[in-house]
């Protein structure tokens, strides 16, 4: 269980944000490279240049985010986007990124 799962739970504001963010990002930058996943170019609004998730090799072209960081944790952890911020997702779908299979 997540931090942002409680925190869903009990109608409180933050879920998937905070502090860690930035740290929870760049490993699933590394955790989605090294498990060859989808090619995703994530546009976050907390960063400044965008940060590339997934498999490097070039046999399919990365999809394309758009949106926040707390939402794009949502979508690779399969978690509902209920009260989830608006994004934008082209050339990949959403269950495609979740990271568990599910």
């Amino acid at each position: 269980m997540h931090a942002g799962d409680v925190r869903v739970a009990f109608g409180e504001p933050g879920a998937y944000t905070g502090r860690g963010l930035p740290e929870a990002l760049a490993l699933l930058g590394a955790i989605t490279r090294a498990r060859g996943h989808v090619p995703l170019h994530a546009d976050l609004d907390e960063l400044d240049e965008p940060l590339k998730l997934g498999e490097a090799g070039g046999e399919r072209p990365p999809g394309r985010y758009i949106g926040d960081g707390p939402t794009l944790v949502r979508l690779y952890a399969g978690r509902p986007l209920d009260g989830a911020a608006g994004y934008e997702l082209a050339g990949v779908e959403a269950k495609e990124l979740n990271i568990f299979g599910g």
